[in-house]
């Protein structure tokens, strides 16, 4: 029996898991190539999200908070509300590093 879409139809691109198996790369990973140093903490670069990332988030975020009362424990929702998440757009990378930062001492990178 044919697995893959490829198998099943030659004619067809790689699916990207099919090119990371045939690259030798984890296929649950996206490999980022760096011209330079990681960047860390405030140095993270946050990308330019359109407005539908950002209502997709919001939608996103509302719901995950509405089913969370109950069955995340109250270290988790503290934790959310420490980060400064909220529905008001995809939070910078730099920003959640900040904050870690201060709570714990530990920082993206």
């Amino acid at each position: 029996m044919k697995d893959s879409l490829n198998e099943l139809h030659p004619t067809a691109p790689l699916s990207a898991y099919e090119k990371a198996v045939e690259e030798g790369v984890d296929p649950r990973c996206i490999p980022q190539y760096l011209d330079g140093p990681v960047p860390v903490g405030s140095d993270i670069v946050k990308p330019v999200y359109s407005d539908q990332h950002n209502e997709n988030w919001k939608h996103l975020f509302n719901r995950q908070m509405d089913l969370l009362p109950g069955r995340a424990g109250e270290a988790y929702m503290h934790g959310v509300h420490l980060m400064g998440m909220n529905d008001g757009g995809i939070p910078a990378l730099a920003d959640l590093s900040n904050a870690l930062n201060s709570a714990t001492g530990w920082q993206v990178g």
